[in-house]
């Protein structure tokens, strides 16, 4: 095992491994001079090859890319693409979202299908529901929902049920695995209720499009409650 990290460091190749993993390193004989992060424990040996040992967070030096502990995966998943000068840094892009905004008279709910793509992969994609508070004129956090991912793995679903009468607005916050996020703000705005009632001047239909969506469909049912 050493001879091959020995022979990937003559090549040129990166060098990743987090916690306890820089160890290996060490034993090759081939960090002196260098900066090196890992879990505390392996301390003594990264100086003793003759390393810097830095103690948190993840850690570019010439082809070692290192982390401290294993929960940074994510994070030293940035490290080593950007060691290999892949990393980007755009988020998710939205390409087609459809909602469903299905309401009576006392409740509602919005079912939303999201189609998204990432030059790498997209981690999570999360619905905010802000519900308008007449009393600060302003649009409150009511509601959240992670969108689960289907079998093509770019479209992504989820119903938000239960929705009180109210007037809505829709952002969708879409996350890559590198950590980019992008959200799309107040991308819709619905009314659950009787719209005659709500005195805020938003008709059922109105939505703002954001730009980077090419296509949005629009579904409503409104049904007298029983």
């Amino acid at each position: 095992a050493l001879a091959l990290v020995v022979d990937a460091y003559n090549a040129g190749l990166v060098l990743a491994a987090i916690c306890h993993g820089p160890w290996v390193f060490a034993e090759a004989d081939i960090i002196a001079g260098r900066n090196i992060s890992g879990n505390i424990g392996i301390q003594s040996y990264i100086v003793s090859a003759g390393a810097n040992f830095i103690p948190d967070g993840i850690v570019i030096d010439g082809p070692f890319v290192t982390a401290d502990v294993t929960y940074m995966h994510d994070f030293a998943q940035q490290g080593i693409l950007k060691g290999l000068g892949l990393f980007e840094s755009d988020p998710p892009e939205i390409h087609k979202l459809t909602l469903n905004v299905d309401s009576t008279e006392e409740i509602g709910s919005i079912s939303i299908i999201v189609e998204v793509s990432d030059a790498f992969d997209t981690k999570v994609v999360i619905a905010q529901l802000y519900k308008f508070n007449i009393d600060t004129q302003e649009y409150v956090l009511s509601r959240q929902a992670q969108l689960s991912r289907n079998e093509n793995n770019t479209i992504y679903s989820n119903i938000i049920e239960v929705l009180l009468p109210g007037n809505y607005s829709l952002d969708i916050k879409v996350e890559d695995v590198l950590g980019n996020i992008g959200i799309y703000a107040d991308v819709f705005r619905f009314i659950i209720g009787d719209p005659n009632s709500t005195g805020l001047g938003f008709t059922l239909t109105s939505f703002l499009l954001l730009s980077g969506v090419s296509l949005i469909t629009l579904i409503f049912t409104r049904k007298k409650a029983k």
